[in-house]
This record gives C-alpha cells, structure tokens and sequence, in this order.
C-alpha cells in the first residue's frame, strides 16, 4: 500500500472511530442524573416508552454494529455486539426493572471498546499510534441498584393500595 492510501485509510479508521464514540455517548452516557454520578442517554430515555422504545433503541444500536462490520470487525464480534443489544432489547422490555438494566447495561459502550479495540489493531499495522487510550466500561453504580429497590418497592405499594378492595370499579371513584 502506498503512503497515500495509508495515511487516508488512518484518516478514515480516526474519523469513523470518533463518529461512533460520539453516537455510543449519545446513546449510553449523553445526561448526567442530577445530583448523582449516573449517566443515561437516549437508548435509555427511549425505553421508557414501552416496547416501541426499545424497538427504536435497538435500531439505533444496529446502526453502531452496521458500522462495525463496514470496517472488518470479525463475526464473532458482531455476533457479541448483536447478542448484547438483544440482550437489552429483550430485558428492557420489562416494566420498570427492563429500564434500570438499560441504564446499568449499555450495550452501545461495550460495543464501541470492541470496535476501539478492532480499530487500535488495524492502526498498529498501518504504522499509526492508537486514537486514545482504551476506556474501561464503568462500574455498575451501587446507587442504581438502591434505586431498583426503592422503585420495585414503591410500585408493589402502590399496586397493594390501588387494589387493596380488588379489581376498582371503573364506575365509581372513591375520593
């Protein structure tokens, strides 16, 4: 290959390696919640609308390992970056748990390092120094999961008040 094709294919592995840091942030990391250090994205906002938002979720998610194959990622690495959106496609669908997973799980994160790690070692035979240091995936926060009890907690009080006298008449409304 020669000097010129080189150096643009680096250019190209730099630029498609920000461009999917940038989407994987959005997705998994855009929002700080306020007075803590937890971090959510869209993937995560959108899972709160039940099914259709996971569905978007996912489809955003694909567009990260659509790109990973355009680039030469293995199959065996598609086939973890697939297994890990079903994943959260798949328990996200539960109520209230499915969006706390979201939140802990991000799959776009752990995609990306994959693909950062893909595009490191392409880089290293092209001669060219790694774009930046490999991120570790963070540390599900203990807070998440104090928050999952708090929330499961909540709702079975409030399902044991609302049909504490069963099934509530649609009929009557009793103030």
């Amino acid at each position: 290959m020669d000097q010129r094709k080189q150096q643009e294919e680096i250019a190209y592995l730099r630029a498609k390696e920000k461009h999917l840091k940038r989407l994987s942030v959005l997705l998994d990391d855009a929002f700080t919640i306020p007075g803590t250090n937890i971090t959510i994205g869209w993937d995560a906002i959108l899972g709160f609308l039940p099914v259709i938002g996971d569905a978007l979720g996912a489809i955003l998610s694909s567009y990260i390992v659509f790109q990973a194959q355009r680039i030469g990622v293995s199959g065996r690495q598609i086939f973890r970056m697939l297994l890990n959106i079903g994943i959260e496609l798949l328990v996200g669908l539960v109520p209230v748990f499915g969006d706390f997973f979201d939140v802990s799980w991000r799959a776009n994160r752990k995609n990306y390092l994959m693909i950062q790690t893909h595009i490191d070692q392409q880089l290293k035979q092209l001669g060219s120094q790694p774009t930046a240091p490999h991120e570790k995936h963070p540390k599900t926060s203990p807070m998440i999961w104090t928050w999952l009890i708090i929330a499961i907690l909540a709702a079975m009080l409030i399902y044991l008040r609302l049909f504490e006298d069963g099934w509530p008449q649609l009929t009557h409304f009793n103030f």
